[in-house]
């Protein structure tokens, strides 16, 4: 339970730190679509005036740096074994 907890927490860090990077409106629509995320979406997200948290939490990052995502860049889970 405490793993699980801790991984979900890493990966919403990172998922913070990765729209943060995006500075403007055309750079978080763009990286949003480069990930998968519909246009729709991704032009919705992009012009969300809400907080880095919430958006880190949304469905468009969620889909966009989902945790195959994650496992392909290196970062396993704590739970998964293998």
């Amino acid at each position: 339970m405490v793993l699980e907890y801790l991984t979900r927490a890493v990966r919403l860090r990172l998922r913070a730190g990765m729209w943060r990077q995006c500075k403007t409106l055309r750079l978080r629509r763009a990286a949003l679509i480069a990930l998968g995320v519909r246009q729709r979406l991704a032009s919705n997200r992009a012009a969300s005036d809400r907080g880095l948290w919430y958006l880190a939490r949304s469905q468009a990052l969620s889909v966009g740096l989902s945790n195959a995502c994650f496992r392909s860049l290196g970062l396993s889970s704590l739970v998964e074994r293998g």
